[in-house]
């Protein structure tokens, strides 16, 4: 239950930040029409269905893989707020500018690279743990 609450708070906090920002008057709203940093802005609106193949994806790989549900929740719901965004805006609208950062981001953002960074620190640990092992761990050899 905990990972679904997770992915359900990221995209509410970044929807409810959107419609927050977008009633402020001296607010700095920028639509993002394409993927991120505004990549692929000019691509026609048809081939948006990737952004839902990859929510789809997304909630495949959350459900199959436990130990990383948190992050790929966190994943998710930044990814749905996004979408909803886009749906209700005709783009992805990012308020948040951090100098010297050069790009505008938005909560939804926030959330997808904290779970990227989630899931690639537990793929290095994992993946150090399987090669550092014990004598205990090491095959057994016959001996003669």
């Amino acid at each position: 239950m905990g990972p679904a609450v997770l992915s359900a708070v990221s995209a509410g906090v970044a929807i409810s930040l959107t419609f927050w920002y977008r009633r402020q008057p001296a607010a700095s709203l920028i639509v993002n029409h394409g993927v991120a940093f505004g990549v692929g802005a000019d691509v026609p609106r048809t081939a948006e269905i990737g952004v839902f193949i990859a929510l789809a994806v997304l909630g495949l790989l959350y459900w199959r893989w436990q130990r990383l549900r948190y992050p790929l929740g966190m994943m998710l719901g930044g990814a749905i707020a996004n979408a909803v965004s886009r749906i209700l805006f005709g783009g992805v609208v990012d308020y948040w500018h951090v100098a010297p950062y050069p790009y505008v981001f938005n909560a939804a953002d926030v959330a997808i690279r904290l779970g990227l960074v989630w899931v690639l620190i537990s793929f290095w640990i994992s993946r150090g743990q399987t090669r550092t092992g014990t004598a205990n761990d090491a095959p057994k050899v016959k001996e003669l």
